[in-house]
C-alpha cells in the first residue's frame, strides 16, 4: 500500500542473518507491479542457490547487495544443521554468497582487510559500528552507483579508519 501511494519514494530493504533471508522471500512475494530499490542482505540465512534472476531481481530497481564470511558459524554450520529460510540444509549465501552472477547483485565477501574495522568474519562482527560505516552504510547512499560502491569498498580496504 505504501509503495502505490509513493512510487518514487527511495526504498530499501536491509536484512541480517533470518532477516535477512525474510528480506528476500518477502521481495519474491510482492505483486508483478511493485519493486523496491534495493535490497541489502548482511549474512542472510538463504540458500545459495535461490533463484535472485527470477524470484527477486524483477521486483529491486538498481541493486542487491549481499554480505558474506566464510568464517560465519551460523550461516555456515549453523543452516546446514538447521536449514535456511527457504528450508535447505546447506550452508547459506551469507557464508558463500549466491551462485549466481549478475551486475546489479553485488557480492561482498568478507576478507582479512576487514579486520581493521572490528570485523573479524564471524556473525556477530557486522554490528560493529566502524564497520557498518566503512562498508554497509554506503550501500545505502541514495546516489551511489553498483561501480561507486564497489570502489569505495576498494579505498577503505586500502586505507582503514
Amino acid at each position: 500500500t505504501w509503495r502505490r501511494a509513493h512510487p518514487r519514494a527511495p526504498f530499501y530493504l536491509v536484512g541480517y542473518s533470518g532477516g535477512g533471508g525474510m528480506a528476500t522471500l518477502i521481495v519474491a512475494a510482492l505483486p508483478d507491479d511493485i519493486a523496491i530499490d534495493r535490497l541489502v542482505l548482511v549474512a542472510p540465512a538463504i540458500s545459495p542457490d535461490y533463484p535472485l534472476a527470477t524470484a527477486v531481481l524483477p521486483h529491486v530497481r538498481e541493486f542487491v547487495v549481499n554480505y558474506s564470511s566464510e568464517r560465519d558459524l551460523q550461516v555456515g554450520w549453523g543452516t546446514r544443521t538447521f536449514g535456511t529460510l527457504d528450508r535447505k540444509n546447506t550452508v547459506s549465501a551469507g557464508a558463500l554468497g549466491f551462485a549466481f552472477s549478475d551486475d546489479r547483485v553485488l557480492e561482498y565477501r568478507w576478507t582479512t582487510a576487514d579486520a581493521p574495522f572490528g570485523h573479524a568474519g564471524n556473525h556477530m562482527a557486522y554490528l560493529n559500528r566502524r564497520w557498518q560505516a566503512a562498508k554497509l552504510l554506503p550501500a545505502l547512499a541514495p546516489a551511489i552507483t553498483v561501480p561507486q560502491l564497489q570502489a569505495r569498498w576498494v579505498r577503505t580496504c586500502e586505507q582503514p579508519t
